[in-house]
């Protein structure tokens, strides 16, 4: 079923459980796999950044860390970073910071490359959050 949906529908549906704070496993799961589909497929310019922020965004924040996935929404982000809006570079930095996913550098790279020409146009709460994830992120500050 989630096959038959636009990509934005599908983020949407994840930030929306997300937002509610609602975990759903099976649906988590359903997502993460269409999106591999997606992400994988040769149209996967259809995953934009806002795609790919909004999903790890949701993600981080039902805490549901589907390693294979974040490592292909990483592999498509960084070349469409270009196109990602400051709050969109937030999102996903604080959900890799929050995920604690390891060895993030060529993602921080491409986000920090992105990120300094933008720097005044990032709202206040986006550039804390981006702060905090690459302290977090570049001091390997994880939990034991």
């Amino acid at each position: 079923m989630l096959s038959d949906f636009f990509t934005q529908e599908l983020s949407n549906i994840a930030w929306s459980f997300a937002k509610l704070a609602y975990w759903h496993l099976p649906l988590c799961q359903a997502i993460s796999a269409e999106s591999l589909t997606r992400i994988s497929a040769v149209d996967a310019d259809s995953f934009d950044p806002q795609a790919c922020a909004a999903i790890a965004w949701a993600f981080a924040t039902l805490g549901y860390a589907d390693l294979t996935l974040m490592d292909a929404i990483s592999a498509a982000a960084i070349p469409n970073l270009r196109q990602s809006r400051t709050q969109e570079l937030s999102n996903i930095a604080w959900a890799w910071a929050t995920l604690t996913i390891r060895d993030p550098e060529p993602l921080l790279d491409a986000i920090s490359a992105e990120a300094l020409p933008k720097i005044s146009q990032f709202q206040v709460q986006h550039l804390t959050n981006t702060a905090w994830a690459f302290a977090r992120l570049c001091n390997n500050n994880f939990p034991d």
